[in-house]
């Protein structure tokens, strides 16, 4: 694609076409069809046009690493914008496109007095950046990736040269407080709520009116747990597929602790220690079956532009974060799993629509032992937490504006051998049970996938596509609650998202990854402080 060229300006009665360079014209044609295909055009077509205007032309041959090294992330995110494969699953910072955060990273600005941590700190924001622009290039029509390709500066991969260039520009940028300091004042994620839709949806009177309905749906659940009903029709129970047997997985020492190495706090685990975590920890899952939605399966692109989960593919999907208590940096473990669909039981059922799922997340702490279960729905709904001993529920949060969390019961304390059992209802799909069982031979195996992979997955055609689109929903899983709940200031209630944008309270504001969640319902027990033995590996997890 052509640089544009400058222009002179219109005489009158001069036709527009002329004035609008030949590539700027290709750049809105491709933006249009995507934005039409994704339902989302007035705001594609504004950044096409925005692209097209403010883009300054190519560095001269002999340029320096600094000049083509901007160029090319300026067109990449031309082309990024124009096919509409933004990743949404870290927010971008202004200035800074080889760069993301997310509300882990975000939460340190104010704690990097020191040199040595800020940099550590700013290797993470890289580190994050590359792995959004790997995606967001894997998505890219093949065109495109070549021509970015002949734009970079020499390397064996478009990838490599990209890399190359963030490691230069952050050589570049950050030579003066100054410039940290900057950094510093724009590494933020908004959060997930929309301020106007509250303002135009009068939300101090309909928030209400939404608290009612979930004070009653908390009470409920309460009532379920403390009096489970039999459940007399067909089950089907799945356990994770483990690796062959390996060393046990230890917490590194010191776990958590933070120093001039570690200012985050993180521990040092390679990707092999890792799985066998998330193998350790993963849970069984037993589902009351009355139709193919409720088996879990794959997300897979079909050739009429739709998504379907492959219910003869079981899989999970896992990812790790970390959240931020009592001064510690704790690691966490989340497992999503997919269904088909939430079936409609009438015409009226606003909750209905394709695709549904879990997204289970295991808080460790120190020693390695479950801290904390919660779990939601893919749409950032059905908040629940499940503590272990070592918390105890604070008491001063039931404000009028503030959505209490749901805590149905207390998490069970696993013996050598057990798992954590989730027992979900047909159809629903909520989580209705938890216990601590061992596997059964009759279970269905999962296989345990990065959730990465979600974000690039095949298309039929060829080529890849991520399963969100760049707000990070999910195309085609819209609920018809949207239209009742909009006044809550959520984008698209009810719709399933990507990781990093599941706003998870209707009223107030709460993020499923929001690194102090913890710490804002619950504070630990004199137990937590008291020796604990590093929690067994199960025999059958490694």
């Amino acid at each position: 694609m052509d640089t544009p060229a400058a222009q002179s300006p219109a005489l009158p009665g001069q036709r527009l076409k002329p004035l609008v360079p030949q590539a700027c014209r290709r750049h809105l044609s491709r933006s249009f069809l995507a934005a039409i295909k994704k339902a989302s055009w007035p705001a594609a077509l504004l950044v096409a046009l925005s692209a097209c205007v403010s883009a300054p032309p190519a560095p001269p041959p002999g340029a320096s690493l600094e000049s083509t090294c901007r160029h090319l992330y300026l067109e990449l995110d031309r082309a990024v914008d124009s096919a509409g494969v933004r990743d949404a699953q870290a927010a971008r910072i202004e200035g800074f496109p080889y760069l993301r955060v997310n509300r882990f990273l975000a939460s340190f600005r104010g704690e990097l007095h020191q040199r040595d941590a800020f940099f550590a700190w700013l290797e993470q924001l890289r580190k994050t950046g590359r792995e959004a622009r790997r995606v967001e290039v894997a998505n890219l029509p093949k065109p495109e990736r070549l021509r970015l390709k002949a734009l970079a500066p020499p390397a064996a991969t478009l990838d490599e040269a990209l890399s190359q260039c963030a490691v230069h520009l952050q050589r570049v940028d950050f030579t003066t407080p100054e410039a940290r300091s900057g950094l510093l004042d724009q590494a933020k994620v908004a959060d997930a709520y929309q301020a106007y839709k509250r303002w135009l949806g009068i939300y101090p009177v309909t928030a209400l009116a939404v608290r009612l309905g979930i004070s009653r749906w908390h009470e409920r659940v309460r009532k379920q747990y403390a009096h489970p009903l039999p459940y007399s029709g067909p089950v089907t129970r799945y356990a994770p597929r483990l690796l062959p047997a390996a060393a046990p997985v230890t917490t590194p020492d010191p776990p958590h602790a933070r120093h001039p190495a570690q200012p985050l706090g993180t521990a040092d685990w390679d990707d092999e220690a890792l799985n066998r975590l998330l193998a350790r920890h993963a849970p069984l899952i037993e589902v009351q079956t009355a139709s193919d939605a409720d088996h879990i399966g794959a997300p897979r692109w079909q050739a009429d532009g739709t998504l379907r989960i492959d219910i003869n593919d079981p899989s999970v999907y896992t990812l790790t974060s970390h959240t931020r208590f009592e001064g510690t940096t704790l690691l966490q473990l989340v497992y999503v799993f997919w269904f088909p669909e939430r079936p409609r039981e009438s015409w009226a059922d606003i909750l209905a629509g394709p695709l549904d799922g879990i997204v289970w997340r295991v808080t460790l702490d120190t020693d390695g032992t479950p801290l904390l279960y919660d779990a939601i729905h893919p749409c950032g709904c059905y908040h629940m937490f499940f503590p272990s001993p070592r918390l105890t529920a604070r008491t001063e949060q039931n404000k009028l504006y503030q959505e209490p969390p749901l805590i149905p019961a207390p998490a069970p304390v696993l013996k050598p051998g057990q798992r954590i059992a989730l027992t979900l209802n047909t159809g629903h799909h909520q989580i209705v049970g938890i216990s601590a069982t061992a596997p059964t031979p009759s279970s269905k195996p999962y296989v345990l996938r990065d959730y990465h992979q979600l974000r690039s997955l095949a298309l039929p055609g060829g080529g890849r596509r991520s399963m969100f689109d760049p707000h990070g929903l999910v195309p085609g899983s819209e609920r018809g609650e949207r239209w009742i709940l909009w006044p809550m200031g959520i984008r698209s209630p009810g719709a399933m998202r990507q990781w990093g944008q599941q706003a998870t309270a209707f009223i107030g504001r709460r993020h499923f990854d929001d690194p102090f969640l913890i710490g804002r319902y619950f504070s630990a027990t004199d137990s937590r402080s008291a020796p604990h033995a590093a929690q067994e590996a199960h025999p059958d997890a490694d």
